[in-house]
């Protein structure tokens, strides 16, 4: 009888409870670069009796108080006083604590902090694809965004101009490809890019094998007029179905490149110009006669 007589005093008089938090800093701005953090941990005292600290029991085992410091984006670089209070009040906001706050110890904590120099830099991403069948990639990878702002030191961000992403290795694909692919960015550097993911694009289509007759032309810069023989060669070339149409012989340039200096001579056969994302399979011939007209 007195044992449950005690058990009952103690669930329902009201006494004061202690609990220790350490402190976690979250959401700090790229922007700012925090130069002094001076408290870890926090002593958070809380009131209420034994039945409303059980029902509380979701508060009571919260090891880390977290403190939000996005407030600071735009902040004048120096020294701010955050108030611990307003954290730990939003936590016993929930249904389950009825417990009541008292204190916090300490009742702020003091930052010091900079701002961080800032510089726009191209996204590349790094990848490999194989392709399944009879497919071909029909445009351009794009990511999105193709930029992010970093920040950090400045003579370290003057000698950065790339981002890559990791490395993704695509494997017999035959869809067009749409993933979320994260960055690498630079120890030392932040960013605002939320997640530090990038969406990367890759549009593939099916291909149809077509074959263009293009004229032979001499490097921009030979000295001589050069003729050769056969003055055309054939070019086969993947193309995707959808461009089909819109891809004609006027759209390559294909030089010869002679062997020797001599009158006549064989020249090796180059594409110097053709359609982004397409794909020669091959030349025919490969070397055609060359003869200099002095």
């Amino acid at each position: 009888m007195a044992a449950a007589f005690w058990m009952f005093k103690s669930l329902t008089s009201d006494f004061n409870r202690q609990f220790y938090l350490k402190l976690e800093f979250v959401n700090v701005p790229p922007s700012i670069n925090l130069l002094s953090e001076t408290e870890d941990s926090a002593i958070v005292t809380l009131s209420g009796n034994g039945w409303e600290f059980l029902s509380g029991e979701m508060f009571t085992s919260i090891e880390t108080l977290t403190i939000d410091l996005s407030f600071l984006k735009g902040h004048k670089p120096g020294t701010v006083s955050v108030a611990l209070a307003p954290f730990v009040k939003s936590l016993l906001e929930v249904p389950q604590a009825r417990v009541r706050f008292v204190r916090v110890f300490p009742d702020s904590v003091r930052f010091s902090f900079t701002g961080n120099f800032s510089k726009w830099v191209k996204i590349q991403p790094d990848y490999s694809v194989t392709f399944k069948g009879q497919f071909i990639q029909s445009e351009p990878v794009t990511v999105v965004p193709d930029s992010i702002e970093l920040f950090g030191d400045e003579g370290k961000l003057m000698l950065i101009d790339t981002v890559f992403t990791t490395k993704v290795n695509l494997v017999s694909v035959s869809n067009s490809v749409d993933t979320a692919i994260s960055l690498q960015i630079p120890a030392g550097f932040r960013t605002s890019l939320k997640n530090q993911q990038v969406q990367m694009q890759l549009p593939v289509s099916e291909y149809v094998e077509k074959i263009f007759p293009v004229q032979v032309r001499p490097v921009a810069d030979e000295p001589e007029e050069l003729h050769f023989i056969p003055s055309e060669v054939s070019l086969t070339c993947r193309i995707p179905i959808n461009r089909t149409q819109s891809i004609t012989a006027n759209d390559f340039v294909v030089v010869g490149i002679p062997s020797s200096g001599s009158r006549k001579s064989y020249a090796r056969i180059e594409v110097q110009k053709q359609p982004p994302n397409l794909e020669v399979f091959s030349i025919y011939p490969s070397f055609v006669e060359a003869y200099f007209i002095r």
